[in-house]
């Protein structure tokens, strides 16, 4: 599934310019699988594959232009409502909300940085 993504990582010599954690050790492997937290297969097997991960280093900024978590992180609205972060892209944070109904068609909500 993430045979592109490997192959660039392997051919990028920059150092820096991908920072992957690598496969999941026993205990990440252990959370993910027996994890009761509803999020598409792509993102857990992304997880599993790759850990955190840094992609797309923006060297002029010092910072990346995509980043995932191998755990949500969780933050609450001003309303009360929980939501959890996955990860960032271009200065925005990238989140999904509960319910869960259907993992595989999560809407997920941006969110400027500052906002």
């Amino acid at each position: 599934m993430f045979e592109w993504l490997e192959h660039e990582i392997s051919t990028i010599k920059t150092i820096g310019f991908h920072v992957v954690d690598g496969p999941a050790d026993a205990q990440l492997r252990e959370a993910v699988t027996s994890s009761s937290f509803s999020v598409p297969s792509s993102y857990r097997q992304f997880v599993l594959k790759f850990g955190n991960a840094k992609l797309y280093k923006n060297f002029e900024r010092n910072s990346y232009r995509i980043g995932i978590f191998a755990s949500p992180r969780q933050s609450v609205l001003t309303n009360g409502t929980p939501i959890y972060r996955l990860g960032f892209h271009d200065g925005a944070s990238v989140y999904v909300k509960p319910p869960f109904d259907d993992p595989e068609r999560l809407p997920i909500f941006e969110f400027e940085d500052g906002d």
